[in-house]
């Protein structure tokens, strides 16, 4: 079952991404060019259609991206990683890529009735999507992607020529095996007995086989609480021991430190519950104060500087990766080197243009950047025209066949090819190294960053909020654990616009942000001044009467070490070193205790310096050292007092009982016994807790309520078991006519061998005369078990009436076994050996098929095939043992195999 969840959890992972994949290849239809229709429209009409349409995808495709984080969050908490990877690479491509911005930048050529660059750069998008869609569904390429498709095709052809050769041989088996081995003239009556051997099983299966399972396992479960219960037991009973070796007055002072630090530790989760608001409040206005910053540093960047920058380097980078893919010896290569010259030449004009309006406006530093990256433009431009020209004259050689003249044109064409990529890289480096997007870069990362943090302290707000006093108190930090969730969240879409080049969206989610972290801000300090109020001077209060509990403690812990008599020396330490732990939980405490009075005497403040001053952390922090200090304390008394060493054999052995039931609760079904061992357990873990913490008379209690727990669990096995052997003895009695009716046909078939005896006997064939007589013995037998079967039934007995039952299946196969003819029994022998050289011949051919599946896309279905080649094997070996019915089962087993690595293939094929 648990492998079947596993595998459940895999495919809804898998199905949930390819889901994506399949959204996100919506996503590219979305952004095709205009279509003959649109042509015909005025043109006004076609700008504001096309813009629309594309201001809805670029919409769409944000709102992806945000539920793919959301979702690569959560398959990572749920333990799916590899999944979640792929989901994050996917989102670093749209990253890098900056596809928000393409899109937008289409949108607005669409407005500006720039149709043929808005349909070229639209296709650009569709190439980056479709990338995006690899990604995610594991492909580099559609080249692969086509070749993945035709590997999951072959083997699926060759899977279902298999399961045809397989379904061939196993008819040839089955007829083989329907040859009886009976002497022809008593093959009537062997087909008779094994019908009444096959209806004798099914009545067997039918009388009560549910409730005997249920009766069965019910019983086993009571023996085993019950003796588990007994343990537990014992146990207790080890808990409780005292041979003369434990000191009383040492042990009760050892209980009373592992109380007063129960006591320390709820105190102590008060101050840290204190200290996180205190944090949280400090933190969140740290905040505030750089999304201010971040705001102001986000609205001074030029917003058309980083849009014309990311679209040179998108420009740059499309023609870079088509010209690495241009080959100069295959046909076309020219016209898509031309091509991607056409297109850095485009860039080049709009870089110069770009310059000249700097130059208008007096901004020197970015036209001298524009009019740099207009040169390299041209020079990848030059040069990819210069490959293009080569890969034509290769082309023209080759068309006339000079070979030499096609390899010296080609070299060439390569050489220039290559410069023309190095041309295009360093043109997309230098327009990504621009200054403002060298700023939108320094400022997404501080906005990435600030995400986290704020996302950090909203988790810290949740959980800190249940342990907080008063309600005043969690209801602020409840809602500033929800603002600070929103200024994350605002944050992030802050660094996302920046890094797609959109620096209005960014300072208007930069804004967000910041109104959010205040509101969070301003709820964690009135959260604060809630818990100073009311709360911080009432612990400070219970501080001081742990701090003087403790001391009391430590004085009577120094009068036990110093008067109690008889002690080894590594006790009488013991009992010293606790007496000086106590004394240090007291010191603890008191330090706790002031440190809570200045917390609840600070004024509530409205800066973060204010929160540097108050003393929650330094009363967190010595509560923690009291508790630390009163266990060990406790620890060192009951080592002392010789508990130590008794509470240390207990908790091996509750271990043990422990996972046991652990076990048998796994297979228990829902009940009053699963309610109850359920119980129990919890008690064993407590026990063994306490066993732990040096407590043994604690341990035994705990173990003792366990053993209550499982009597009372084998109690209700016991009458689960009563009900089902009820169950079982009416199904037995409903059942008996049936039975007599098998013994009437059992008897009927023994008369009739006796008689064919006689005649084969008459007829001088002696040997088949005392092979049918041996079978109408062994029927004869047989019925008798079923009357006995049926008697059983009638008082009562399911038990022994299912024996007798088992024991006439027995003797009906030793009738059909007496009625074999051995030369039959050779001849199909034979048969079933030729058969099986066929049957290894094939199981090879899978073997090698399962090989070659594993090393390529249809891999999944590669441990099905395994499979089938292993119960081929065994099929054969039942051949050679002339087996024929265990040959088929083997055989049947190999198509279900093959079936399910069809199935499997077929979910790939699905995908891809």
């Amino acid at each position: 079952m648990t492998k079947l969840k596993h595998r459940a959890r895999r495919l809804a992972a898998g199905a949930i991404a390819v889901g994506l994949a399949a959204t996100l290849f919506g996503a590219t239809l979305l952004t095709a060019g205009l279509t003959p229709g649109a042509r015909a429209q005025d043109a006004d009409d076609i700008a504001l259609t096309r813009s629309g349409d594309q201001q809805s995808n670029l919409q769409q495709f944000q709102d992806l991206m945000v539920r793919m984080r959301t979702f690569a969050t959560r398959l990572r908490e749920a333990g799916f990683d590899e999944k979640a990877d792929l989901v994050d690479a996917a989102i670093k491509h749209a990253d890098e890529a900056q596809i928000a911005t393409s899109m937008e930048t289409v949108r607005e050529l669409f407005r500006d009735k720039k149709f043929q660059r808005g349909a070229d750069l639209a296709g650009s998008v569709q190439s980056d999507l479709e990338d995006l869609v690899a990604i995610l569904e594991k492909r580099n390429t559609l080249e692969d992607l086509d070749r993945k498709r035709r590997e999951i095709a072959a083997s699926r052809e060759a899977i279902a020529a298999a399961l045809e050769e397989q379904r061939r041989l196993r008819e040839q088996v089955e007829k083989a095996g329907e040859r009886s081995a009976a002497d022809p003239r008593l093959q009537d009556v062997d087909r008779a007995i094994e019908e009444l051997a096959r209806d004798q099983a099914a009545l067997d299966a039918q009388i009560g086989r549910e409730a005997a399972d249920a009766r069965r396992n019910a019983e086993r479960n009571r023996e085993r609480l019950a003796a588990m219960a007994a343990e537990q037991r014992e146990i207790a009973a080890e808990g409780e021991r005292n041979d003369g070796s434990t000191r009383p007055d040492l042990a009760d002072i050892a209980a009373r430190a592992g109380r007063l630090a129960d006591e320390q530790k709820g105190e102590r989760e008060a101050l840290d519950a204190l200290r996180d608001t205190e944090e949280a409040w400090r933190r969140l206005s740290d905040l505030a104060q750089r999304a201010k910053e971040q705001s102001t540093q986000i609205a001074s960047l030029a917003g058309d500087d980083l849009r014309q920058s990311r679209t040179t380097a998108e420009s740059a980078r499309r023609a870079a990766d088509e010209l690495r893919r241009t080959d100069p010896s295959r046909e076309g290569a020219a016209d898509d080197a031309e091509k991607q010259a056409a297109r850095l030449t485009k860039a080049a004009q709009d870089l110069r243009d770009q310059r000249a309006e700097a130059e208008a406006a007096g901004r020197d530093d970015r036209a001298a950047e524009l009019a740099a990256a207009a040169q390299r433009a041209e020079q990848a431009a030059a040069k990819a025209r210069e490959a293009a020209g080569g890969a034509r004259r290769a082309a023209d050689a080759r068309a006339k066949g000079d070979r030499d003249a096609a390899r010296n044109a080609q070299a060439a064409a390569e050489d220039a090819r290559d410069r023309a990529v190095d041309a295009a890289a360093e043109l997309e480096r230098s327009a990504a190294e621009a200054t403002a997007a060298e700023q939108a870069r320094e400022s997404a990362e501080k906005q990435r960053q600030a995400a986290g943090e704020a996302a950090a302290v909203a988790s810290a707000l949740r959980a800190a909020a249940p342990q907080l006093t008063p309600d005043a108190a969690q209801d602020a930090a409840a809602k500033a654990s929800d603002a600070a969730t929103e200024a994350a969240g605002a944050l992030d879409r802050s660094q996302r616009a920046l890094r797609s080049g959109d620096a209005g969206e960014a300072r208007r989610q930069a804004d967000d942000a910041l109104a959010a972290l205040e509101r969070a801000a301003e709820e964690a300090r009135r959260g604060l001044e809630a818990m100073r109020r009311e709360a911080a001077a009432e612990t400070a209060e219970r501080q001081e009467q742990i701090a003087a509990a403790a001391a009391d403690l430590a004085r009577d812990a120094e009068r036990a070490a110093a008067t109690e008599t008889g002690l080894s020396a590594e006790r009488q330490a013991a009992a010293q070193r606790g007496a000086r732990e106590a004394q240090r939980a007291a010191e603890s405490a008191r330090e706790a205790a002031d440190a809570a009075k200045r917390s609840a005497e600070t004024p509530a403040a409205q800066g973060a310096d204010a929160a540097e001053r108050v003393s929650a952390r330094e009363a967190a922090d010595a509560a923690a050292q009291a508790e630390a200090a009163l266990r060990r304390a406790r620890d060192g008394m009951a080592e002392a007092s010789g508990q130590a060493g008794v509470a240390r054999a207990m908790e091996a052995p509750q271990q043990s009982v422990e996972q046991r039931a652990e076990r048998v609760a796994e297979r228990l079904p829902d009940g009053a016994a699963k309610d109850a061992l359920d119980d129990a357990i919890a008690k064993m873990r407590e026990a063994r807790e306490r066993a732990a913490e040096a407590s043994p008379q604690d341990a035994a209690d705990a173990a003792r309520q366990a053993a209550d727990a499982l009597d009372r669990a084998a109690a209700a096995e016991a009458a689960r078991r009563a009900d089902a052997e009820r169950r079982e003895v009416e199904a037995a009695k409903a059942l008996e006519e049936k039975q007599r009716d098998l013994e009437q046909r059992a008897r009927d078939l023994e008369e009739k061998l006796s008689r064919r005896a006689d005649e084969m006997n008459a007829a001088g064939d002696a040997a088949a005369g005392q092979r049918a007589q041996r079978a109408a013995q062994a029927t004869g037998r047989a019925a008798g078990e079923m009357k006995d079967a049926a008697d059983q039934s009638r008082v009562g007995s399911p038990q022994d009436a299912a024996g007798r039952r088992q024991n006439a299946q027995r003797e009906l196969e030793a009738a059909r076994e007496a009625l074999r003819n051995p030369e039959l029994e050779e001849q199909t022998r034979e048969k079933l050996r030729k058969i099986k050289e066929e049957q290894d011949a094939l199981k090879q051919k899978t073997e090698e098929l399962a090989e070659k599946m594993r090393e390529g896309a249809s891999s999944s279905g590669a441990p099905s095939v395994q499979s089938a080649s292993g119960e081929m094997e065994d099929a054969g070996q039942r051949m050679d043992e002339g087996d024929a019915d265990e040959a088929q089962s083997e055989q049947e087993n190999a198509e279900r195999y093959l079936e399910l690595a069809d199935e499997a293939l077929a979910e790939e094929q699905q995908r891809y």
